[in-house]
């Protein structure tokens, strides 16, 4: 559930933390209902719009998970989450 919250806090809570490379490990942020709940968060009610991933993502984001888990069944998140990966210079972003 940490990715979660971390997707929840980089989304909506930090705008101006900004993370070079995130690395999720055993994520469900790949299950159809985890991204359902989070498009009805966004109003993004149509099933054909793909889940933002984070703007304070600058370069990657990898998930590692065993093929065997339950709850990260869906260990490929990057066909659920459009690539939104920019440089951004500006002195409002911190990194982490």
């Amino acid at each position: 559930m940490g990715s979660i919250v971390a997707y929840d806090v980089l989304t909506q809570a930090s705008p101006y933390i900004c993370i070079h490379t995130l690395i999720t490990i055993g994520s469900p942020l790949g299950l159809p209902i985890i991204i359902k709940k989070i498009q009805m968060e966004q109003d993004k009610n149509n099933n054909k719009d793909i889940v933002p991933t984070p703007e304070n993502i600058r370069y990657k984001w990898y998930n590692f998970s065993d093929l065997n888990d339950p709850v990260a069944v869906v260990y490929k998140i990057s066909d659920d989450y459009k690539k939104k990966f920019k440089w951004y210079r500006t002195g409002r972003c911190n990194y982490l």
